[in-house]
């Protein structure tokens, strides 16, 4: 695997929105205003979020008259998601150890 491409992920994935809008296109592909609406947050927000998505390969878009219609790549990123939250219960992740691991990095 590309290691560049490993950063990406984890960096695409490392924000809340971005994992948001990805849960929203596994069920339906989905225009700008659609997504904002969903998630009510700011469409510059969104677009900038959508751009990284795109930007690392997990989605991909087209244009449908004067809309653009976004769309996952693949659904196995659910896979991955599904993975990590796994990984989190074998070790016991909890809240605090969120807070711990978050003041150490600051």
């Amino acid at each position: 695997m590309n290691e560049i491409f490993r950063k990406k992920v984890v960096h695409a994935l490392n924000n809340e929105v971005r994992v948001n809008i990805l849960e929203l296109l596994e069920s339906k592909d989905m225009s700008v205003s659609e997504i904002t609406d969903k998630l009510v947050t700011k469409q510059s927000n969104i677009s900038q979020q959508l751009a990284c998505l795109k930007d690392c390969g997990l989605i991909t878009s087209k244009k449908d008259g004067k809309y653009v219609i976004y769309s996952l790549t693949s659904k196995k990123i659910f896979h991955l998601l599904e993975v990590i939250d796994q990984v989190g219960n074998d070790i016991g992740w909890n809240e605090s150890t969120e807070e711990e691991c978050i003041s150490n990095v600051d």
